[in-house]
């Protein structure tokens, strides 16, 4: 059972948003866990946990290139990214506004089962506000392409559940 406020972070999405802006906001949120990752990577003094911190940051990758994929073909235009990622510097998936450095945080984690234990949660979060911005489209395409994404989050968390179970019988 998840536990936690429902309305977490629901602020950083307007009600009645429309699809460029809950757009924007997802590309952003995908970038700033994916710099978590890199961060994470580049402090990383072991090999395996690097690769698995590289993984992870490659899954948000697939999310970014998906978004402008199908949202390019939902506007009929290519788009820049950097136009996405100014109007929404201060956040990572799953809704949190950045208030520390990837460093300061992974800086106060014990362990990889600490930053693993994050990443799941951070994935719960990201599956868990894809699927609201599915629910409240009216539109089939972004429909589509939230509930897509809902779905690939789930597929992270299966990832991250593996890779903690191997984590802990170690």
């Amino acid at each position: 059972m998840a536990v936690g406020d429902y309305e977490l972070s629901l602020d950083l999405i307007d009600p009645n948003v429309d699809f460029p802006d809950a757009f924007s906001l997802s590309y952003a949120l995908e970038e700033g866990l994916q710099k978590f990752y890199l961060a994470l990577e580049k402090e990383e003094q072991k090999a395996e946990f690097q690769a698995l911190y590289k993984k992870l940051a490659g899954f948000e990758d697939l999310h970014k290139d998906r978004l402008l994929k199908e949202y390019g073909s939902i506007i009929g235009g290519d788009l820049d990214p950097e136009t996405f990622l100014k109007a929404n510097p201060d956040v990572v998936e799953g809704g949190d506004l950045v208030k520390n450095t990837p460093l300061s945080i992974a800086a106060k984690m014990t362990d990889l089962r600490d930053i693993l234990g994050l990443s799941m949660a951070i994935e719960a979060q990201s599956l868990d506000l894809y699927s609201r911005l599915a629910e409240k489209s009216d539109d089939d395409a972004v429909k589509k392409l939230f509930l897509g994404l809902a779905d690939e989050e789930k597929q992270h968390m299966i990832f991250i559940a593996v890779e903690m179970e191997k984590h802990l019988k170690a």
